[in-house]
C-alpha cells in the first residue's frame, strides 16, 4: 500500500510538472524609457497572446512550463524571451529604422523674449527641446541640435549651441542613452555681466522621469571655474507637458534653473525658462513652429 501511495504521488507530481504553466508579467519600454502600450505578447507556437496596457504593463499565463515569448510592436525590432519559470520582467524594445526614409524629420523655428533684460531672440533646431514630448519611434533623427541667439539691439547679446547624440555607444553607455555637448555665451555690458559655458552631459530616462548629469567649464566676469550640475525632468498630463529643474555648483557660485515645455498644437510648442547664474536672473518666454520635412 505504501509503494502504491508513493507511486501515485510521483505520478501526480510528474503530471503537474508536465502541464505546468508559467505566470509572466512586467512592463514594456522603448530604449528611450517610455512605456509602450499595445505591444503584442505571443507565446510562440500557440494561439496564446495578450497586449500591454496603456502603461505598458502586461500579464500572461503560458500553456507550457518552458516556452518563448515574442514581443512585437510596429516600428520596433521583435524581441523573444525564453521562459522557464514564473517571473516579472521589464522588456526594452529597440527602434527598427530599417527603411526609415519615410520617417518625418523636424525643423523647429522659434522666437523668444527674455523679459528681465528685454532681449529678443531666435532659435532653430530639429526638435531639441520638443524631442522628449514626441513619441520616440516617430522621431527619426539620431543627432539633435539647437542654435539660438538674442540681442537688445544695443550692446547686450547672447548665443549658444547644443548638439546631442541619441544612443551613441549602446554597449558603453547602455544606462545613459543620450549624450550632449553645448556652448553658451552672455555678454551684457549694461549689467556688467559676462559668462561663458562649455559642458557635456549624459541623460538617463526612467519611464516618465529623466535624469541628467552635466559637467563643464565656466567663466563668470573673468573668474574661471569647473563644476557640475544635475537636472531632473518629468512628463505630466499624459506626456503633453514636460517640467524640469536643475542645480549646479561651480566653486565660486551656484546656478539653478527651472523650465516648462509643452505642445499646444501638433505643430506649435511653447517653453518657459528661468535661469539664475550667481546673482543674475533670466526669464525667457518662447514659441516654436515645428515643420515636418522629408529627407
Amino acid at each position: 500500500m505504501k509503494k502504491v501511495s508513493v507511486f501515485l504521488v510521483v505520478v501526480v507530481m510528474f503530471s503537474f510538472e508536465a502541464f505546468a504553466q508559467r505566470k509572466v508579467s512586467g512592463t514594456v519600454f522603448s530604449s528611450d524609457g517610455y512605456s509602450l502600450p499595445g505591444v503584442n505578447i505571443h507565446e510562440t507556437g500557440t494561439d496564446n497572446s495578450t497586449s500591454s496596457d496603456i502603461d505598458g504593463a502586461f500579464h500572461i499565463i503560458t500553456t507550457t512550463d518552458e516556452c518563448n515569448l515574442s514581443f512585437l510592436f510596429i516600428g520596433f525590432v521583435e524581441k523573444t524571451i525564453y521562459i522557464t519559470q514564473d517571473t516579472i520582467i521589464n522588456i526594452v524594445l529597440e527602434e527598427d529604422c530599417t527603411g526609415c526614409c519615410d520617417c518625418p524629420q523636424r525643423l523647429a523655428i522659434g522666437a523668444n523674449f527674455e523679459t528681465l533684460n528685454s532681449m529678443i531672440g531666435l532659435s532653430i533646431s530639429n526638435g531639441y527641446d520638443e524631442k522628449p514630448l514626441i513619441h520616440f519611434e516617430d522621431f527619426a533623427d539620431r543627432v539633435i541640435y539647437k542654435f539660438n541667439a538674442q540681442t537688445n539691439f544695443s550692446k547686450d547679446y547672447s548665443f549658444g549651441a547644443n548638439i546631442g547624440w541619441l544612443y551613441p555607444f549602446e554597449q558603453l553607455f547602455k544606462r545613459f542613452p543620450m549624450i550632449s555637448a553645448g556652448y553658451s555665451q552672455y555678454d551684457y555690458p549694461s549689467k556688467d555681466f559676462s559668462h561663458r559655458d562649455i559642458h557635456v552631459s549624459v541623460a538617463r530616462y526612467f519611464i516618465s522621469t529623466g535624469f541628467s548629469l552635466i559637467t563643464g567649464y565656466q567663466s563668470l566676469n573673468g573668474y574661471k571655474n569647473w563644476g557640475a550640475s544635475m537636472r531632473l525632468q518629468r512628463h505630466v498630463m499624459n506626456y503633453k507637458l514636460l517640467v524640469g529643474a536643475s542645480a549646479g555648483y561651480y566653486f565660486d557660485y551656484m546656478t539653478c534653473s527651472a523650465y516648462m515645455q509643452g505642445i499646444v498644437h501638433k505643430n506649435v510648442s511653447f517653453r518657459l525658462d528661468y535661469e539664475r547664474i550667481d546673482t543674475y536672473d533670466f526669464f525667457k518666454i518662447g514659441m516654436n513652429l515645428i515643420l515636418h520635412v522629408q529627407k
